[in-house]
């Protein structure tokens, strides 16, 4: 069975230091998504893979021409001087192997059109891994992201758009957005457990935050104030002997208990 790896795009549109800081990373302790991408072909067995996809991060503005094209030739610039700038995830790879294979042996190509979106550019990857015979993947994106893109490879899979017989890996590369870290994501999922006061509520948290998102930016901020200030009321009310087992669980999840004190 063939093997595929797909590296999400980040917005082409961030400035270029930034840019290249979430795709190569931050020797030697910090890989971003192309060098965990040598790493998975070098695990799996070169003979193994038959292509790796490259995510374009393309989302073009009014009058900016696309830069399909910009990530290959930059991850094979980079490539080159790859034992000069090591890390230290990759001490002791054949990385001079990878690099006589990956124009050879190794299909290299970017993402051929233009997407606007991470869903679009899954759907994108899995139709050309479909194409080559690829039914093991594994997609690679930062750890800010790799939640999302998660979600939504699920979506795209329930709804039909990727066939059942490839299999989807997610690897968190060492990267995140600038000024975060993966404790600043956060996933809001539908109740499931049995102690979870919110379970039969009426209104339920994952319901009303899918909401949120349709509406246009600047009405959003202005809801995003008024829940703000809502929150700080219930907050100075809450005392921490209300919390529920669930909340409890919550804080820990996040890094905080929810009266703002580490977690034991």
């Amino acid at each position: 069975m063939k093997t595929g790896i797909f590296v999400c795009g980040r917005d082409i549109n961030l400035p270029l230091p930034e840019w290249k800081r979430l795709m190569w990373g931050e020797p030697p302790d910090k890989m971003g998504s192309l060098p965990m991408a040598i790493k998975i072909a070098l695990d799996e067995g070169l003979e193994n893979i038959r292509l790796i996809i490259l995510g374009n991060g393309c989302i073009p503005r009014k009058n900016q021409p696309s830069k399909i094209g910009f990530t290959r030739r930059y991850f094979l610039e980079e490539l080159g001087d790859l034992d000069v700038k090591g890390f230290d995830g990759l001490k002791g790879y054949d990385i001079a192997s990878f690099r006589s294979n990956i124009t050879s042996i190794i299909g290299l190509m970017e993402i051929d059109r233009i997407v606007e979106n991470t869903a679009e550019e899954i759907t994108r990857a899995a139709q050309v891994f479909e194409e080559t015979n690829v039914k093991k993947v594994f997609m690679v994106s930062c750890g800010s992201q790799i939640a999302r893109a998660t979600m939504a490879f699920l979506q795209l899979r329930e709804a039909g758009d990727i066939l059942k017989n490839q299999q989807w890996f997610f690897v968190a590369d060492d990267m995140t957005y600038y000024g975060t870290t993966a404790a600043n994501v956060v996933v809001v999922e539908p109740p499931h457990r049995t102690d979870d006061p919110s379970l039969h509520a009426p209104i339920k948290m994952h319901e009303v935050m899918k909401r949120f998102f349709r509406i246009p930016w600047g009405k959003r901020v202005e809801l995003l104030q008024q829940f703000d200030a809502t929150l700080k009321t219930f907050e100075e009310q809450t005392e921490p002997s209300q919390e529920s087992p669930w909340t409890r669980c919550l804080g820990l999840v996040l890094g905080k208990s929810s009266h703002g004190q580490d977690p034991p």
